[in-house]
Parts: structure tokens; C-alpha cells; sequence
């Protein structure tokens, strides 16, 4: 509702291609077909993330994803009451996305002012000041991710009309993420008041790592009657 307002500019570019092949045969009794499908995507995002005219937060982003899909289909090719599909389809998709936060002066200024405010509320406590003019905070993550799943379904048409149709899906499906992100900040520590107090300098690093996965089996099962 108001005039966007902020003091560094944002911009997506994108390259995206996505294709796919089908290759169809048909039988006496069946018809087999194959799909398959692949996609590249890389894209550049920089956004001012606080959105207003101050230097706080800054976003840069690249992405990159490589996917690949599968599909095998066999269905009954006949006018029988009895008429059947089954099929088998798999997927395999690599992401991966850098993604580092920059915190800029005001977002310095901001954790020096809560810092100033615990010393107000406790005046035991060091005081702090953050040396920092800027702090970068990298983000990488890696996820990979790949499923499998096989099909059948059967119908059966009892009049030209009203037809009974079940089937059974298995989903298989394994993901796992690689992330990796930090932080270091400086800081100057004075213990006492007294003018002679040494001053200590400090630097803390803070880092978060690791790995994580996750798999995942489905049974999905299907009834259905169909009058026309």
C-alpha cells in the first residue's frame, strides 16, 4: 500500500531448459509407452531483505537443479470387459543452493544496541562492543533426492455403462541435505570500569553443520465404480 523504499537494488536472471522424449508402440493386445523428461535450472537472486532505506540485510542467492524423470507405461490395447495398466516410474534430482546473508552497519548497529541495553539492565556485566562493520553469513546446502514407484490397475466393465476399477501404487522415496553456515563476530571486552582495566578482544565463531536424510514408503491403494 505504500511506495517501495529501499536503498539497494534486487534482481532475478534465470536460465531454465526443459525437455522431454516419448516414444509410444502399439501391440495387438498392448500398448507400451516410454517418457522421459530432464531439466536444468540456474538462477541469480540479490534482494535488500529488511526492504527499507537502511543498509541492514542483503541476500545473495545462486541456485542450480538437475532433474531427471522416467516413465514406463504397459496398458491392455483390446475392447474387453477386462482392461488393465501398470506402469514403473522414477525420478533422480540434484539442488543445490548458495545462499550467503550479509549483515550490513545498521544490522551491526541493531546487535550493538541490544547488547547496550543488557549492560543498562545489568551493570555488572562486560561491556561490549562489536568491532564489526559488516558480518557475512554463508549458506550452503546440497539436497539430492530420488524416488522410485510401481503401479497397477485393473477395470472391469460390468455393462457398456457401469465399470469397477482398483489399483495399488508403491512409493519409494529417499532425500538427504548437506548444509553448512557461519558466523564470526569481533568484539572488544572491557571487564571493569576502571580506566586501567585491560581490554580483551574476542572473536566468536559460530558454525552449524551437518548432514540429515530422510526415506519415506507409500501404499496407495484405489477403488472407484464409474457409471456413464
Amino acid at each position: 500500500v505504500k511506495e517501495i523504499d529501499y536503498n539497494e537494488e534486487g534482481a532475478y536472471l534465470r536460465d531454465l531448459f526443459s525437455g522431454g522424449f516419448s516414444f509410444q508402440r502399439e501391440g495387438e493386445k498392448m500398448q507400451f509407452t516410454s517418457s522421459t523428461g530432464v531439466q536444468y535450472l540456474a538462477d541469480r537472486m540479490q534482494m535488500d531483505q529488511d526492504y527499507t532505506p537502511d543498509s541492514i540485510f542483503f541476500l545473495k542467492q545462486k541456485q542450480n537443479i538437475q532433474s531427471l524423470t522416467q516413465e514406463f507405461v504397459f496398458r491392455s490395447n483390446n475392447e474387453k470387459k477386462y482392461q488393465w495398466v501398470a506402469g514403473l516410474f522414477g525420478f533422480y534430482k540434484d539442488l543445490k543452493i548458495n545462499s550467503p546473508m550479509e549483515f550490513r552497519s545498521g544490522a551491526m548497529d541493531m546487535l550493538q544496541g541490544y547488547m547496550d541495553a543488557a549492560k543498562i539492565a545489568n551493570p555488572a556485566m562486560p561491556t561490549i562492543t562489536i568491532l564489526n562493520e559488516s558480518m557475512s553469513i554463508p549458506g550452503q546446502f546440497n539436497n539430492l533426492a530420488y524416488g522410485l514407484a510401481v503401479y497397477h490397475e485393473s477395470t472391469y466393465n460390468i455393462t457398456k455403462k457401469l465399470s469397477f476399477t482398483a489399483g495399488v501404487r508403491l512409493d519409494y522415496e529417499k532425500t538427504n541435505i548437506d548444509y553448512e553456515t557461519s558466523a564470526t563476530l569481533n568484539t572488544r571486552i572491557k571487564v571493569s570500569p576502571s580506566p586501567f582495566a585491560p581490554l580483551i578482544y574476542a572473536d566468536s565463531t559460530y558454525c552449524v553443520s551437518g548432514t540429515q536424510s530422510n526415506e519415506f514408503w507409500q501404499v496407495l491403494p484405489k477403488a472407484a465404480i464409474k457409471y456413464d
